[in-house]
Parts: C-alpha cells; sequence; structure tokens
C-alpha cells in the first residue's frame, strides 16, 4: 500500500498539483484519508458545477437510487447525483436505505 500511495504522490506531483476528479466514493474516502492535501471533487460534482452533457436523456423508466455506504461522508455528492438526476429529467425512486443510512452493496 505504502508503495502504491508514494506512486500517486510522484504522478500528482509531476502534474503540478491538480485537482483529482472521482468517480468512486470509497476512492474519495480514501484520498481523504490518506491525501487530505490534494483537492478532489466528485465527477457528479464537477459536471453539476460545469455543464450537463447535451446528450444526457432521460431513461423511459424510473431509476432506482442506491448511496454506497462510502459516500455516506460525501453529502455534497449524493446531492449533485439527485440534481444530475432532476437536470436531465430522469424519474427514480430513493432506496430505503439511503444517504447517511447507505448500506454496503
Amino acid at each position: 500500500m505504502r508503495e502504491v500511495h508514494m506512486k500517486i504522490l510522484e504522478i500528482f506531483n509531476s502534474l503540478s498539483n491538480p485537482t483529482v476528479i472521482l468517480s468512486c466514493p470509497t476512492c474519495a474516502k480514501t484520498f481523504k484519508e490518506f491525501f487530505p492535501h490534494i483537492q478532489c471533487i466528485s465527477i457528479y460534482e464537477y459536471i453539476w458545477r460545469n455543464t450537463i452533457p447535451e446528450r444526457a436523456r432521460s431513461l423511459s423508466h424510473v431509476a432506482a437510487l442506491f448511496d454506497p455506504c462510502s459516500s455516506r461522508q460525501f453529502p455534497d455528492m449524493q446531492n449533485c447525483v439527485r440534481g444530475l438526476l432532476r437536470a436531465v429529467g430522469q424519474s427514480y425512486v430513493e432506496l430505503p436505505e439511503n444517504r447517511k443510512h447507505a448500506i454496503c452493496c
């Protein structure tokens, strides 16, 4: 693990300290714990703050929204996912164990 962390830091430093865009809440949790000095943002927050692709279209059926357990500590990520679904007109239902009560897959 130490070797992998050193490689991540080496690559990060060689890129002049960029913002890291993550799609996985477990990765976000890992970066927050082991690399607190690295600025990270979820892909959902990035899209929400910047632009929603024109080709994003709602599905013809209702989607079930699942918050993975590792997203519990990232309410902004959870909010952005919901905002993106609403923005593209996607109907969805929340699974019972959501947000701070999210369960593992």
